[in-house]
């Protein structure tokens, strides 16, 4: 097995959204901003859905990021015994857009929901 075949996959895009997460949740952007953090309507309309929306999807951020970096090297072990070069190339863009994707719109789903809960608990 090449080193490349280890690297390559969800696990990176894994370790690169796991060092994003920890970065938010030790430096959570402070006020509304356009540039750095979780930047929804919702998570825009008070300061209180702002801080809440960055806090809750840092934690879920770290989460997915953990689940693409242990499931990214389970699959690069796995596709490492796929003998067709398209296949295992194709499988392996599939996984990272998929995986990534997939998490990405769970993430924002949640988070969401949550800031929603909590307007609604406001009321």
């Amino acid at each position: 097995m090449h080193l490349k075949e280890l690297i390559y996959g969800p696990q990176l895009l894994g370790l690169i959204l796991l060092i994003a997460g920890l970065i938010q949740q030790k430096y959570p952007p402070k006020k509304i901003n356009g540039l750095y953090g979780y930047r929804t309507i919702r998570s825009k309309s008070s300061q209180r859905n702002w801080d809440e929306g960055n806090r809750y999807s840092a934690i879920l951020m770290v989460r997915i990021a953990w689940i693409l970096l242990i499931g990214g090297l389970i699959a690069a072990v796995s596709l490492h015994f796929v003998e067709n070069r398209k296949l295992k190339e194709g499988l392996t863009f599939l996984l990272m857009t998929g995986g990534t994707m997939a998490g990405v719109i769970i993430m924002i789903g949640k988070t969401e929901r949550h800031l929603e809960k909590l307007e609604e608990d406001e009321e």
